[in-house]
């Protein structure tokens, strides 16, 4: 028998990754009796059915009976009915989210239209497996949380498109989509968008005509807005020297970083952080 249950969603992270989990759960070995699942308000969870002694899951998902082979995955929503039927043991994977982060999920294509879904077994699903187990034993290690969380994000895109066949406009939209959550993570690296672009099929002309038809700002402006961002939440919430903000978020350079901070906030950083430090007085 193995398993765990545990909320992480007050474990600091340091990297500013947007979708982070609440709450982990795994069970293998472990026998699934039938049982009502009290009804969340607070979140939402995806629960990765990996396999189980019956060939066939028919739970009350979402206050529907589900029909769905193993493996499959459901996405359990906020304030809905769930029942588990029958008895048998069943090896399961979960994991949960705030409420408000189910409209981004929406926004990236990434809620099934019937809350669940049967999947392939990939190399990579099994990978992204392997790592969820291994880092819920290591959750206090430092960046683990971080981790989980990317590692989570991954398992749910790669099992919605495990066997999922896209027509070609929306295929776009959803890598243009992804792109821009790659983005939210290593936007404080050196970012080569002409590599970015070939490496999500695209060319340089392809990308930013599609990017185009997603976002209202380019690739660089999306970049610089989600810097200046940062650095301004830095410049509240800490006592770094502006130097090292402008250096920790990877902008070009001091001069250049005042002037987009101005444009942005209608006064430079130093000034910005007093008002702050005498609004939260």
């Amino acid at each position: 028998m193995d398993w765990l249950t545990r909320d992480i969603e007050k474990i600091p992270r340091s990297g500013k990754f947007p979708f982070r989990v609440k709450l982990l759960y795994f069970c293998r070995g472990v026998i699934n009796r039938q049982s009502r699942i009290p009804a969340k308000e607070d979140g939402f969870e995806i629960n990765i059915r990996l396999s189980s002694e019956s060939k066939v899951c028919r739970d009350i998902i979402n206050g529907r009976e589900i029909n769905e082979t193993f493996p499959h995955a459901v996405w359990k929503m906020p304030e809905k009915k769930q029942v588990l039927l029958g008895e048998t043991f069943r090896d399961t994977i979960a994991f949960g989210y705030p409420v408000e982060l189910l409209a981004k999920f929406g926004d990236l294509g990434l809620l099934p239209d019937n809350f669940s879904k049967t999947f392939v077994m990939t190399d990579e699903i099994r990978q992204h497996v392997a790592d969820f187990r291994k880092l819920c034993r290591q959750l206090y290690s430092p960046g683990a949380a971080d981790r989980i969380d990317w590692v989570c994000f991954q398992l749910c895109r790669d099992i919605f498109y495990a066997d999922a066949p896209r027509p070609e406009q929306e295929s776009d939209a959803v890598r243009i989509k992804n792109i821009s959550v790659w983005l939210q993570q290593h936007f404080d690296e050196n970012i080569d968008l002409d590599d970015l672009a070939r490496a999500n099929g695209f060319s340089r002309a392809s990308f930013f005509r599609k990017w185009k038809q997603v976002f209202p700002l380019s690739p660089v402006q999306y970049i610089l807005d989600l810097k200046i961002k940062t650095a301004a939440k830095l410049l509240q919430e800490t006592d770094l020297p502006i130097s090292q903000i402008v250096s920790e978020v990877h902008f070009s350079g001091t001069t250049a970083f005042y002037r987009r901070f101005r444009a942005a906030f209608g006064m430079m950083p130093d000034r910005w952080r007093k008002s702050q430090t005498l609004r939260s007085r």
